[in-house]
């Protein structure tokens, strides 16, 4: 088994084994209580606590390790959704047309570069 799956399986059992924990101490708190062991009470009570905090951190782990484990998005500029490369978008901006026209291949059309207008080498 690979390592990442092992870990995940490892977690998995342990955040099972915590909330297993957890209805035991809720199970012990209803006995302590319906004898009026107080002490019992307050060990069940903290036992509880103790549980809840585990599986928050648990989980909080496992999200972590989830966020490291997803690659981080690209840089994000106008006409990445077009698959534009950032050369292409910077050319759009220039070439004063928008991303989508600038993929239509209107910036051939108009602007400075558009023929017979200055600025065109034909």
């Amino acid at each position: 088994m690979p390592l990442d799956e092992f870990l995940v399986a490892s977690a998995q059992q342990r955040y099972a084994d915590l909330e297993a924990q957890k209805v035991q101490y809720q199970a012990d708190l209803a006995s302590a209580r319906a004898v009026g062991d107080t002490q019992g009470v307050a060990d069940a009570i903290e036992g509880i606590a103790n549980s809840e905090a585990r599986l928050v951190a648990l989980a909080t782990m496992h999200e972590r390790y989830v966020q490291s484990q997803t690659p981080a998005p690209g840089p994000q500029y106008p006409g990445v959704e077009l698959g534009l490369t950032p050369d292409q978008a910077e050319a759009a901006r220039i070439a004063g047309v928008t991303p989508q026209q600038y993929v239509a291949g209107l910036w051939l059309q108009t602007g400075p570069y558009a023929k017979g207008q200055q600025g065109r080498v034909d």
